[in-house]
């Protein structure tokens, strides 16, 4: 019994071997007018981009209190200045995940299109949204405090459709190749809705801000592909993606001055890192 366990383990480490794929015609490289299906599991490291763009309100009012004939009135000036800062993707959501399944056709045995199908989620965070200044000034004498107001936006949800090429290289290691490529599609986010919390009470919550609709995506890639069989290669990819600016939401923002466009972003640059099984036909 022994031995054949040992046995087949060591069948099985063989097979998996490049000597061994390379003896059995492994299709290492993409076949000229063969299909191909790739589903993939990952996720994206957000590094640039503006989902949140800055913006400042200052409001003042002035009151007069008393006064008369022999005394001139109290006059006391308030002052309240908000401040948002700029956020990115990545500092008000957490890490996403994304699943996808791609159609991949070989155009020679080097070069590969595909159609790729993909969906991202990304569970929102808490964050620091506004900064609140406030001054009053009464008879020459200024009093002033500030304090921060939190944000969570809703969840967040894309599903994409892209097109891609790749270019594959031979490498010394039998059916190990890496490969660059670049793609360009379009994706559809739902929309995006924030609430604000002060000391994690709820204040206001249902505040537009971004509304579902189509943006472009576009980016390179660089990857590999090893092939365990004669029909299934194990994948990594990463690379660089831009995601544009999503559509703006302003019926709740309209006529908050300096903070009406704080929703002007939306785009992200994004490292992602995806692993992925190919199975051949």
């Amino acid at each position: 019994m022994k031995r054949t366990l040992f046995g087949a383990m060591a069948l099985a480490a063989t097979a998996a071997s490049p000597a061994f794929a390379q003896q059995m015609g492994v299709p290492s490289l993409p076949k000229a007018g063969a299909l191909s299906v790739t589903p993939d599991v990952g996720t994206a490291v957000n590094v640039g981009g503006e989902f949140v763009t800055s913006g400042s309100q200052t409001v003042t009012n002035t009151l007069l209190f008393g006064g008369g004939p022999a005394a001139p009135p109290i006059t006391v000036v308030g002052t309240a200045t908000f401040t948002v800062p700029s956020r990115t993707f990545g500092e008000v959501y957490d890490t996403p995940i994304q699943l996808g399944a791609s159609v991949n056709y070989g155009l020679s045995d080097r070069d590969e299109i595909s159609g790729r199908f993909r969906w991202l989620h990304a569970d929102a965070d808490i964050f620091n949204a506004m900064n609140v200044s406030a001054s009053v000034t009464v008879g020459g004498r200024t009093v002033s405090a500030g304090t921060t107001i939190q944000g969570q936006f809703s969840n967040y949800d894309e599903e994409g459709l892209e097109f891609g090429y790749r270019h594959f290289f031979d490498s010394s290691w039998p059916g190990f190749h890496p490969y660059l490529g670049a793609l360009a599609g379009a994706k559809y986010n739902d929309a995006v809705s924030l609430s604000l919390l002060y000391q994690g009470t709820t204040v206001a919550s249902g505040i537009h801000f971004y509304g579902s609709g189509l943006s472009v995506s576009t980016g390179l890639s660089a990857g590999f592909r090893y092939d365990l069989c004669s029909t299934v290669a194990l994948g990594l990819e990463t690379g660089l993606r831009y995601e544009g600016l999503l559509n703006r939401d302003n019926s709740s923002l309209a006529g908050a001055g300096g903070l009406a466009d704080v929703n002007q972003g939306g785009d992200r640059w994004d490292i992602p890192i995806v692993a992925g099984a190919t199975v051949k036909f």
